[in-house]
Formats: C-alpha cells, structure tokens, sequence
C-alpha cells in the first residue's frame, strides 16, 4: 500500500510540472536561401513582369503578354537567321476613362541579357508589330474598351531576361516591362 502512496504524489508532481511548463518557442525562421539565378535585372526599380498590366499616369492601363516562341517553319526565308529566335507578345491598352482614347502607339526599346553572360544586347531590330492589328489602333478606343496588337522581336537563341523601355507618342508616359524570356 505504501508503494501506491508514493506513486499518485509522484504523479500529480510531474502533470503539475508539465502544465506550468511553457510551451516551447515556434522554430526561428530560415533566412531567404542565396539566388542561384544568374538573372541580371535592369533599372531600378526593376520593370513589371509579362503578363502583368500596368496602370500609366495618364490613366491608361497596359499590359504585355507573355512572349512566345515562333516556330522557324513559320518564318519566311528572309526572316529566318542563324543563332536569332522570334518571339510573338500581345499588346494590350484599355481604356478606363468616360471618353474614347486615342491609341498611345509606344515606341519600345529592347535590351537584353543572356544567362551566363554580363553583355547587354540590344537587337539590331527594332521591335516590329505584325502588320493587320494596327489598323484596330488608328481608331479611338472606346471608354471600357481595348485594343491588341501583336509583335514580334528577334533574341539571340539563347535564355535570358528581356527588359521592353516604352514610351508612348506623346511622350506622357515612359515604363519598362521585364523577364525571363
């Protein structure tokens, strides 16, 4: 009986200490891992990723797409080049004003960065729209409206990040879209 004694004060000992005991602290949070990414980002602050859609001081909205790749069969022999790709990206401008908007037609000026590489190229051509989609931008977008257009630019054929400088026709608004490409 006397074993039986010892045993319940002894036991209600440690529940008492486990319940005073506090809790212990949630893990320290690991610090950010080191990029491995050779990415090479360009102004400051960098531009809007592809795909986003970026609000200009004047009010009008404007978005970018992501770009994609043209297969060389699709190319004409002229537009085909050694060591060169072709991508395709959408512009798109909507107009969130109450009064139709005339087209602000940017002028963009690439530059780009291949992985591995420190060297900024900037492509012999400019970036070119594809032709028939232009004719939707000689008209006024409506209020709620928007207006796409396609384009195309050549890169050397090797991965990297693209910066795209713009600045419209009157010279209101300048921005930058970048990214992996």
């Amino acid at each position: 009986m006397s074993t039986r004694r010892g045993a319940l004060p002894l036991a209600l000992a440690a529940l008492t200490t486990a319940a005073c005991t506090p809790a212990p602290a949630p893990p320290t949070p690991l610090p950010p891992a080191p990029t491995t990414s050779t990415v090479v980002r360009f102004g400051d602050p960098p531009g809007t990723g592809f795909g986003a859609e970026l609000a200009l001081p004047s009010g009008t909205r404007f978005g970018i797409s992501e770009f994609k790749p043209v297969p060389q069969a699709e190319l004409t022999a002229e537009e085909r080049m050694p060591g060169t790709r072709v991508l395709l990206f959408t512009v798109t401008v909507t107009n969130p004003g109450k009064a139709p908007l005339e087209y602000p037609d940017p002028s963009f000026y690439p530059s780009f960065v291949a992985h591995g590489s420190d060297e900024v190229v900037r492509p012999p051509e400019d970036v070119t729209d594809k032709g028939g989609e232009v004719a939707e931008a000689d008209k006024p977008i409506p209020p709620g409206g928007s207006v796409r257009v396609e384009h195309w630019i050549r890169l050397p054929d090797r991965p990297g990040v693209l910066q795209l400088k713009a600045i419209t026709r009157d010279g209101k608004d300048e921005f930058r879209f970048e990214g992996e490409v």
